[in-house]
């Protein structure tokens, strides 16, 4: 199959920023339905893109138009950058823009992990008409937890880590070739980061001067500590009754963000605003954030357990195909939710999560007040 890539094209959003997007289309046939991948980690990066999302080579081989765009602020897009806070209208532009175009049928899917996952639901917010189907993978709906704050613990080693090494050394790296930085501003980002056991102790946690000009949003994060509005305007799971489209929700054991996960299939079951919206698809395997495999130092859950062995690129495409070419495949007529089940080494499915079997019992932590090392007395 002859498949056309374009680079660089221009998308505009409605305050006329311009977003640079990658373009994989069928060299023939007829126009299709569309996936979107949004990234603030440079498209042009393939083999850290599909560690997020499907190849999109093998998209296109399955009937697919799929469109990779950097996030505004990000790499070949304009802009500034301010993490979460454009995605909503950006998406949602985004997608309009595809819509209209000869090699699109009109329908468009989303696809993607991570910060490509959280993208997904921002643009579900705006109901863009086109938009017909998401597979949010390795993410949360919620920002403020389990994103940046754990039970009113800011999130210190993963937001500290995050925005310095994803954000504000690319930044410097950007300003640097315009000519807006000097090499010695990215000479003390890089450093920091050789040293973040170090950064991570500083105090005040604000005194960050590597970071602050070129992600000055950390600053922002550290500042709303309070679920407050700040997070409230950035929170699509909030909303669950506004948001119509099929989801399939995909997450792991391991991963940092799986109460999310949890959280968006449990809050679409109960409340989302279609019946397709109420009948969210759910896949949870062994895995963390970036290892698809299975296999830790401490446990390897055996051959079945990487993505390969279930064909997670697979399942998206039959959940795409239903959704946007209307494909009979029976899709419906499975079990929404597949798990791996960690012990037995092996995939179950079920019509719902919690499994409907469950029985919840509270435990309740107590001591004779030595409770202090797992020597102790804690029960």
């Amino acid at each position: 199959m002859d498949i056309v890539v374009r680079k660089h094209v221009a998308v505009p959003m409605r305050d006329g920023t311009t977003l640079a997007a990658d373009l994989y289309l069928p060299a023939q046939g007829d126009p299709c339905p569309t996936l979107l991948a949004r990234t603030p980690y440079n498209k042009d990066l393939l083999a850290t893109l599909v560690l997020l999302m499907p190849d999109p080579l093998r998209l296109v081989q399955a009937g697919y138009a799929v469109v990779v765009q950097d996030c505004r602020g990000c790499f070949h897009s304009g802009g500034t950058l301010n993490l979460f806070f454009h995605e909503a209208e950006d998406g949602a532009d985004t997608i309009a823009w595809i819509a209209a175009q000869p090699w699109s049928d009109g329908s468009v899917g989303m696809v993607g992990g991570s910060y490509l996952g959280a993208v997904q639901w921002f643009a579900a917010q705006e109901s863009p008409p086109a938009l017909k189907a998401l597979a949010p993978f390795i993410t949360s709906d919620q920002i403020y937890a389990p994103w940046m704050y754990q039970g009113g613990a800011f999130q210190l080693g993963f937001c500290l880590f995050w925005a310095l090494g994803y954000f504000a050394i690319p930044e410097l790296h950007r300003r640097l070739a315009a000519g807006t930085a000097g090499l010695p501003d990215l000479s003390d980002a890089i450093h920091a980061f050789a040293d973040l056991e170090q950064l991570y102790r500083r105090l005040p946690l604000a005194d960050v001067p590597e970071i602050q000009s070129a992600a000055p949003f950390y600053l922002d994060w550290l500042a709303h500590p309070q679920d407050n509005g700040y997070w409230h305007a950035i929170a699509p799971g909030r909303d669950y009754h506004t948001i119509t489209l099929p989801t399939l929700n995909i997450g792991g054991w391991y991963d940092p963000f799986l109460a999310g996960t949890l959280a968006s299939y449990r809050g679409l079951r109960e409340h989302g605003g279609s019946a397709e919206a109420r009948r969210p698809g759910l896949i949870i395997g062994p895995w963390s954030h970036g290892v698809w495999h299975g296999d830790f130092r401490e446990r390897d859950f055996g051959p079945l357990a990487g993505v390969d062995a279930i064909d997670l690129a697979g399942e998206q495409l039959r959940w795409f195909d239903y959704w946007l070419k209307g494909a009979e495949n029976g899709l419906l007529e499975e079990y929404p939710v597949k798990l791996f089940v960690m012990g037995v080494n092996q995939w179950r499915e079920d019509d719902d999560w919690p499994l409907p079997e469950t029985q919840f019992r509270p435990l309740y932590l107590h001591s004779g007040g030595n409770a202090n090392t797992r020597h102790g007395d804690g029960a």
